[in-house]
Formats: C-alpha cells, structure tokens, sequence
C-alpha cells in the first residue's frame, strides 16, 4: 500500500490513521446488517487518494469562505458594526436568515442577518455574538439596492443586489414576498441614512459670497423632482441677453439651495434660438418652496430692459426619476 507521504500535507490526521489500520479488501457482510452494507475495493489506492483529496478540498474551501468573508469588511465597519448591532444601540428594523455570495470565492452561504438604521451586519446563526459576526456593511456605504438581474445571479430566484462604494453583495430570499419585504426595508434605512448625511454636509454659502461653491457628495435620492423648462427667443441676441442675466440667478441658486441637484441653461443643436433650462431638485417641495423664494428675491424681469423679452414662447415640463438607471448627483 503506497506510504502515507503519497497524500500531500494538507491530509487530515485521521486519513493517515484510516490508512495505517486498512486492511486487504474482505468480503461483503452478510444477514440483515450486510443486506444494505456497502462493500469498498481499496485494492485501488488512487480511489483513497481522490476520496482523501476532495475531503481535504472542502475543508480548505470552508476556511477560505472564512477568510474571504472576513476580509470582505474593513476594520473600521467592523468596530462600527460591533458598537451598534452588537450593542444593541440601534433600533433593529429587519432580522433573519439569507443565504450570501462570497467576494472572493463565490459560492453561497446561509447567514443570519440583522438591519439596524445604520448598518446590515450578518452571523454565522441567531446568538448575534461578536464572536459569530462575519461582516456586514454601512448604509452610508451603499450606491444601489435593487432586484438582481438574472446574468448575475447564474439561474438563482430571489436576489438582491446592494452595491457599495467598496464592492457588490448579492443576498438570495426565501421567496419572492420576502425579498420585497427585504428590498423595502433596505432601501428605506439607505435612503434615510443618505438624507440626513446631505443635511449635515450641504451648507449653502452666505449671501455675500457668490463665488464661493460648497462641496457637495454625490448621493442619491429616492424621488428626484424635474423640471424641463422650454423656451423659444425671436432672436440670438435675444436669447444671449437672457443667458447673461440668468447665470446671476444659477448663482444665487447653487448659494442658497443646496438641494438643488442641477440648474443648467442648455442651448439647442438644431435651432440657435431654443434653449431648455434643465432642473432638478432632491423632492417636489424644494422645487415649489425654496426655489420659488429665490427666484422671488432674484426678480429677474427687474434686471432686464422693459420688453427685452417680448416674443420669448416658454412652456414646462414636469417629471420624477425612477432610479432605473443611474445619475451622478
């Protein structure tokens, strides 16, 4: 029989025991216990091999899914995810069991998952121990949740895609209603993490300093309001007088509306006197409050010369953004 050395180092202990105590192939046992027994030819060494090798395989699979999951979260979410979901200082808004997709090695695992207002932080089972935490991540990290797209999911039913700014996690439901319920409440905890983070970090500039242009992130917003704004001049000259005395106005609204998203003056490809001022705004009331303020204040037609814009044909338009696709905000 070939010498243990045969099997690589990764061999478990109790292989090498099976192998010293082997012996010669014997014969099937026989009564009620023997009728169902299986009967082993050992006299194939390579059969023990391959037997010990795939056995070996899946052990090392098992802690490379270990390590693959803990090297999917960095320290610094790991001591948040420990401070709040452990410590139980947040309120829990969802729990329960989803199998994962490895970063690394992509196969799936059934973990025990808990949603805080913050954070989604997963367990190897229900305890919720620190010792049981295999990772998790931060609302404040995530880009997109949505249903994932069959290409992704190689024929799985079910799955949620939660994009971050570091990686995509893909998390496969028990049916569909629970992965509608989980999407939801995902969603939710994001978008309500990513308001309050554009509160704190959008200062609008004071009124004497035009010039001066906040820093804004780029976020997302659950139900973006437009505003198309279509306007046809007599004349070029026209059109370029009203461009001139409206870039005042884009001014005073990137200082005093910081949730505005984007104010733009977009001039026609096909007829040089059509333009549309593009608008959009994080929700309808900003579009129908603050922004009538400004404009209010700014009172353009004050700073135009009587009749300058006679002629001008102007209609609107009016939309919500679906977050379909994607938009750098």
């Amino acid at each position: 029989f070939p010498e243990p050395c045969c099997v690589d180092s990764f061999t478990p202990t109790w292989v090498f025991k099976h192998l010293s105590t082997m012996a010669e192939p014997t014969t099937k046992p026989t009564g009620a216990a023997g009728a169902d027994a299986v009967e082993y030819d050992y006299a194939d060494s390579g059969t023990l091999q391959e037997n010990g090798d795939k056995q070996v395989e899946e052990a090392k699979s098992a802690q490379n899914t270990e390590e693959d999951e803990q090297a999917d979260v960095p320290e610094a979410v790991q001591r948040h995810l420990t401070l709040t979901v452990d410590a139980e200082s947040e309120r829990v808004l969802k729990e329960g069991f989803m199998q994962k997709q490895g970063g690394y090695i992509q196969n799936w695992k059934k973990r025990y998952f808990v949603l805080t207002e913050s954070a989604l932080a997963y367990y190897s089972d229900t305890q919720k121990k620190s010792a049981d935490l295999k990772g998790g991540l931060l609302m404040e990290q995530v880009r997109l949740v949505k249903e994932a797209e069959p290409y992704d999911t190689k024929g799985k039913k079910n799955v949620i895609t939660v994009e971050t700014s570091e990686r995509r996690y893909l998390f496969q439901c028990k049916d569909a209603d629970e992965m509608k319920n989980w999407l939801t409440t995902i969603t939710t905890a994001w978008k309500t993490v990513t308001q309050k983070d554009v509160t704190k970090k959008e200062k609008p500039a004071e009124d004497g300093d035009k010039a001066k242009k906040a820093e804004r992130p780029k976020v997302s917003h659950p139900k973006v309001a437009v505003l198309v704004v279509f306007l046809e001049f007599t004349s070029v000259d026209q059109k370029e007088l009203m461009k001139n005395v409206w870039s005042n106005l884009a001014t005073e609204v990137y200082a005093k509306e910081p949730n505005c998203l984007s104010y733009e003056f977009c001039d026609s490809i096909e007829d040089d006197k059509k333009a549309i001022i593009y608008e959009r705004y994080v929700s309808r009331e900003d579009l129908d409050g603050k922004h009538q303020e400004t404009l209010k204040a700014f009172d353009m037609d004050s700073k135009l010369p009587a009749g300058a814009m006679d002629g001008v044909k102007k209609s609107l338009a009016s939309y919500v953004e679906s977050n379909l696709g994607h938009m750098d905000r």
